[in-house]
């Protein structure tokens, strides 16, 4: 089960619209910084398949500026 944590960076001016859309996503948490433009995102998969789907998903949405991986962890049967 793929857990990943990124920090996400807005277009300017659209963190709380972009906000709105990783939440609507399936697997994703949110998390604002309070004093940055900045957003943590936790998500959370079945399987690697899914997780890549995703991750295209994110890199997708036209308010997001930029999307770093900050940890993973995956667990494999």
């Amino acid at each position: 089960m793929p857990v990943k944590s990124y920090l996400v960076i807005p277009v300017e001016g659209r963190k709380e619209a972009l906000k709105i859309e990783i939440e609507s996503l399936p697997g994703c948490e949110v998390t604002p910084a309070e004093n940055r433009s900045l957003l943590v995102v936790l998500t959370e998969t079945e399987h690697e398949e899914a997780d890549k789907a995703l991750f295209e998903q994110l890199n997708a949405l036209a308010d997001l500026q930029m999307l770093t991986l900050v940890s993973a962890f995956s667990e494999y049967d």
